[in-house]
């Protein structure tokens, strides 16, 4: 079972998927695994989860590909944001407009 932490709970490949809210505190169990792939690609983003979670998060572009049996952390912004503002949201608008949830990949 692969682990990955994304900023948007993207599927990009055919199956079956569930995707279910979190507290912080679960959130902080499911990094504590030292497999997990980041897939957070802008630096805001995982600054404001390191302070969260008192756990380092690096910034990276890697593609997931989830297969059955794997799960993702979500770090999820309660809205869409404008195309032009990706990469440009404060750390305090972050912290104050998300949620975290588990993506798991189960057929």
């Amino acid at each position: 079972m692969n682990k990955f932490l994304m900023n948007s709970s993207v599927i990009v490949h055919d199956g079956v998927y569930e995707l279910f809210s979190i507290t912080n505190g679960q959130a902080k169990s499911f990094m504590k695994d030292k497999e997990v792939c980041s897939a957070i690609g802008y630096q805001e983003t995982a600054d404001v989860i390191t302070e969260i979670l008192n756990i380092g998060v690096k910034v990276s572009r890697n593609k997931v590909m989830m297969e059955k049996g794997d799960e993702a952390l979500v770090f999820k912004l309660y809205n869409r944001i404008n195309k032009l503002d990706k990469g440009k949201l404060t750390k305090d608008f972050l912290r104050n407009n998300y949620s975290f949830k588990i993506m798991r990949r189960i057929k």
